[in-house]
């Protein structure tokens, strides 16, 4: 279909799980539509319990911000939606390999991922790790910090985990979890 075609299904669409896969140009114009889909939701209501009924799930979210003259627009942009996706039902998960390929600059880059509720986080390293720490402090009970610092050494398949859950329509800090996560295809000794 073509790309204009795939945009106004986008900002049409139902409800349900959609995958859409488009050109590495047009990524940009479909990830606006996706956060104008997200501004325009009316799954929670007045003071309705929030109720996250939508999944975002973005790879090599780099990629969807664009190049230099749009990537601050686009960045800006999402930084208003993350506000309040929680709110109107969505829930966002970007994957990429840097964090600072979340913004357009590092504090940018630093906003947003302090509003990213939930968090998997594999190896990095120490200048990331700092980062990440100084904006998880809401953990105040020390278990962060012994946790974070052993995330620059972290195995492949071994991730640090941070979650988020809504209690009475306030955001509660799960505390934070070092994990294994199995890689699909794979057996024990890493072999496909």
């Amino acid at each position: 279909e073509s790309p204009d075609e795939m945009l106004k299904r986008i900002r049409t669409c139902n409800i349900g799980c959609h995958l859409v896969e488009a050109s590495r140009k047009k990524l940009p114009d479909v990830f606006e539509a996706f956060l104008g889909v997200i501004e325009s939701s009316e799954t929670n209501k007045g003071n309705d319990a929030r109720k996250i009924k939508n999944l975002l799930l973005i790879e090599e979210a780099n990629d969807v911000f664009g190049a230099d003259e749009r990537r601050k627009h686009t960045v800006s942009r999402l930084e208003s939606v993350l506000n309040k996706a929680n709110r109107l039902g969505w829930c966002i998960w970007l994957s990429t390999q840097r964090f600072s390929h979340l913004g357009h600059d590092p504090q940018s880059a630093s906003d947003i991922f302090q509003l990213l509720q939930n968090k998997i986080i594999h190896q990095c390293d120490e200048e990331n790790v700092s980062m990440i720490q100084e904006h998880m402090k809401e953990d105040n009970s020390g278990r962060l910090g012994e946790k974070l610092g052993s995330v620059a050494a972290l195995e492949p398949g071994v991730a640090f985990v941070r979650a988020t859950a809504q209690v009475n329509a306030k955001t509660i800090y799960l505390p934070p979890v070092i994990t294994k996560i199995r890689l699909v295809g794979k057996d024990q000794n890493g072999s496909k």
